[in-house]
């Protein structure tokens, strides 16, 4: 009986162990597809705007979150899950467009809005300003969002996730 070549039966055993082991390496590296959310804002009796949302609820995914992406399209943006409410502060790393973070409380609740701008080229994490807020939940959305839909601090929230 003919031996395979060492070269040869790594590369297959390799590739046995992806085909058995792929379909769960983002559950095991802590990544993976967390879905899409429709988050509703009003002002207790009208609808003020209606945003489709990418969920960003690991702590990967919030410390990516939309860095590096392209400008948001109106009406979409990132909704930031945390397990529980709590004092964060969001900055702009890595953005080259501007957002508003609009913060919501665990009674789904808006409880701050910022509007950040670009931060100048070369700034560095620490000089990074800082957007604090009270959230369980954080959506940014492109900047102008809450103006120009007449959303502020008070307005009421309400998210559907879907898969």
């Amino acid at each position: 009986m003919k031996r395979l070549p060492p070269l040869l039966v790594t590369v297959l055993l390799l590739f046995a162990i992806a085909v058995v082991v792929g379909p769960f390496l983002p559950e095991l590296a802590g990544v993976e597809s967390h879905g899409n959310a429709t988050v509703t804002v009003s002002d207790g009796s009208d609808t003020l705007a209606v945003v489709d949302a990418r969920v960003a609820d690991s702590p990967q995914e919030r410390y990516q979150g939309l860095s590096g992406t392209e400008p948001l399209a109106n009406d979409t943006g990132m909704l930031f899950v945390f397990p529980d409410e709590s004092n964060v502060s969001f900055v702009m790393r890595g953005m080259t467009y501007p957002l508003d973070m609009v913060f919501i409380d665990a009674e789904r609740n808006i409880t701050a809005i910022h509007t950040a701008p670009v931060p100048p080229e070369g700034t560095s994490e620490a000089e990074l300003e800082r957007y604090p807020g009270r959230a369980k939940w954080v959506l940014e959305v492109p900047a102008g969002w809450a103006e120009r839909h007449g959303v502020s601090p008070g307005d009421s929230v309400k998210i559907e996730r879907s898969a």
